[in-house]
């Protein structure tokens, strides 16, 4: 929040500029806490953001460490972790070519 609030400070041409963009960051006025906007990116986003969420717990690492506790496990672990890394680049490369806004230039032809 600190960071976000400074960014305005640094990017606002003036005090009042600064402390209207900090109100309607944080509800002030007359704007709707959703749109149809919000509903299209977190239908858009609601894989990857499930997966941050699991992906923020113990639950992984939990995981990982029961399976290479025996050899079974570690024989699966060897298979399974270079096609999930496999599998992380396509959805993340299809992400970026599905996006209408795209920073890696030879992705749009």
């Amino acid at each position: 929040m600190i960071i976000m609030i400074s960014f305005v400070l640094f990017n606002a041409q003036g005090i009042g500029e600064a402390v209207s963009y900090i109100g309607a960051m944080f509800g002030a006025g007359d704007l709707a806490f959703t749109s149809a906007e919000t509903i299209y990116y977190f239908r858009s986003y609601l894989v990857v953001f499930a997966a941050a969420v699991i992906g923020a717990t113990p639950l992984p690492k939990t995981l990982v460490c029961r399976l290479s506790e025996n050899k079974a496990g570690k024989w699966l672990l060897d298979i399974l972790e270079p096609v999930a890394l496999v599998v992380l680049l396509l959805v993340v490369t299809a992400y970026l070519v599905d996006g209408s806004f795209n920073p890696f230039l030879y992705f749009r032809f």
